[in-house]
């Protein structure tokens, strides 16, 4: 589920698609404006057939921890099996960060205003090359949390935490941290 301009739709996310479609019925009902100038041939419906959308429209969408403002093209009903089909237009975005597992797809955003978790580490630690280290939150947190690349150029203390999903069980898990100073640090 995606949410359009403040209400939840139906969508599939196609990581091939270069672009975001929405059904009409869906542009009409939530009255958005759509433009039909400058409109491409959209490749690939049914047997790589060719067809030229309605038009386009702006549109403001959340899905995840992810949220832009992107143009759509908007096409017949029949064409869609949901309310969007959302391609690179949003999963390409320099802000959005993919994590897939074999039963679920999470956007995640580096700029999300979603609240922030302290991380601490768990114990002394000392590592001379890539290490998973011990971690703990002030919290219980249980579930999966995004962790941006960050990288420390305190002399002789080099190191860089590597960007990633990480998952927290009661407020402990682990981080992989990559040694950048060529000695062990503690």
């Amino acid at each position: 589920m995606v949410t359009v301009n403040d209400q939840l739709h139906k969508a599939y996310i196609d990581f091939g698609s270069k672009c975001l479609i929405i059904k009409a019925s869906v542009a009409r009902v939530k009255g958005l404006e759509v433009v039909t100038d400058d409109l491409p041939k959209l490749k690939g419906f049914g047997s790589g057939n060719k067809i030229t959308p309605i038009g386009s429209c702006d549109v403001s969408i959340t899905t995840d921890a992810v949220t832009a403002d992107i143009k759509a093209f908007v096409v017949e009903d029949e064409l869609l099996n949901t309310d969007l089909l959302i391609g690179q237009k949003l999963t390409e975005l320099p802000l959005v960060v993919v994590y897939k597992t074999s039963s679920d797809l999470y956007l995640y955003s580096n700029e999300s205003s979603l609240e922030k978790t302290k991380l601490f580490i768990e114990f002394e630690t000392s590592f001379s090359d890539t290490q998973a280290v011990a971690i703990y939150t002030d919290t219980d947190l249980t579930g999966q949390i995004y962790v941006p690349s960050m990288t420390c150029l305190k002399e002789n203390c080099e190191y860089l935490v590597l960007q990633g999903i990480y998952t927290l069980n009661k407020g402990q898990g682990h981080l992989m941290v990559v040694n950048l100073s060529g000695k062990e640090i503690t």
